[in-house]
């Protein structure tokens, strides 16, 4: 790969994610499934008319089950609020992942 090959690749990339980054849909807050427990994270209901609920795709409570758990429909919800950096960092990569962002942090 050429220098300018390369240069190109890497402004392109970082573009990209600053395009996704920027216009990345947010979890709604006013729309917050009723399971949820009280805390920053939360998990939207899957009835959003904004498009923005839980679609079900069980990537959250299969990657953090002592966080996330999922209803009688499959759609997830805050079964306990991270307290440690670790756990924290862990429940930003589950919103991270989540393919239609219903997963919020309000702080």
């Amino acid at each position: 790969m050429s220098k300018m090959t390369l240069c190109f690749f890497v402004i392109r990339t970082c573009l990209v994610g600053a395009i996704r980054l920027y216009y990345a849909p947010m979890a709604n807050p006013k729309n917050k499934h009723p399971k949820n427990v009280s805390g920053s994270f939360y998990c939207t209901d899957p009835d959003d008319k904004s498009g923005e609920g839980c679609i079900a795709c069980n990537i959250c409570y299969s990657g953090a089950p002592e966080f996330f758990a999922e209803d009688d429909s499959g759609n997830a919800y805050v079964k306990k609020q991270p307290l440690t950096p670790e756990e924290i960092t862990l429940c930003e990569e589950q919103m991270d992942a989540c393919p239609v962002s219903s997963i919020g942090k309000n702080g």
